[in-house]
């Protein structure tokens, strides 16, 4: 007998004990219990990410990118596009133990990363790196920091303005 070097059997055992029987199961135990997952569409692209929204025609695939993170934006994939996916697989858990880790690891300074949902094509390229000092129904008041992290303005921002935050 083998021996297990990347310890999959006990997980493997559990999702066996599942006995799913069609990939909507499988998704939705992936997404409830948060895994990182390789899926193969029909056009044989391979998606390696975690999925933010499941429903039973699509997914929402937070993608990994060359830096070791998620993408911040999900793409949507037709359920009906997968050809097969990998829920315990070696290198996404090795993946899911690194955002784990990240997680993990303290923003001591409260910062975050305000993205604004303008109308130009490169409007995710320069976020606003603040600290969000009050919040109300419709705004922000953010402490607003240069890419040097010096301290740069106070600003007012519109809630309806903004596309993303990442903490």
């Amino acid at each position: 007998m083998s021996k297990d070097l990347f310890k999959l059997s006990s997980r493997n055992e559990i999702l066996i004990k599942q006995h799913f029987r069609n990939f909507n199961q499988i998704l939705a135990a992936a997404f409830k219990d948060n895994h990182v997952i390789l899926i193969v569409t029909t056009e044989g692209v391979a998606y390696t990410g975690r999925l933010p929204q499941i429903d039973n025609l699509a997914i929402r695939l937070q993608r990994q990118n060359q830096n070791f993170d998620l993408e911040k934006h999900s793409i949507v994939i037709p359920t009906e596009d997968i050809v097969y996916l990998k829920v315990n697989f070696p290198r996404n858990n090795m993946f899911n133990s690194w955002l784990h880790y990240q997680k993990e690891q303290k923003n001591i300074l409260d910062l975050v990363e305000i993205y604004l949902n303008y109308k130009k094509t490169d409007r995710f390229k320069q976020p606003i790196m603040a600290r969000i000092l009050k919040e109300s129904e419709n705004y922000l008041l953010v402490e607003r920091f240069n890419n040097i992290g010096q301290l740069f303005a106070i600003s007012l921002i519109n809630k309806s303005a903004i596309a993303y935050i990442g903490r």
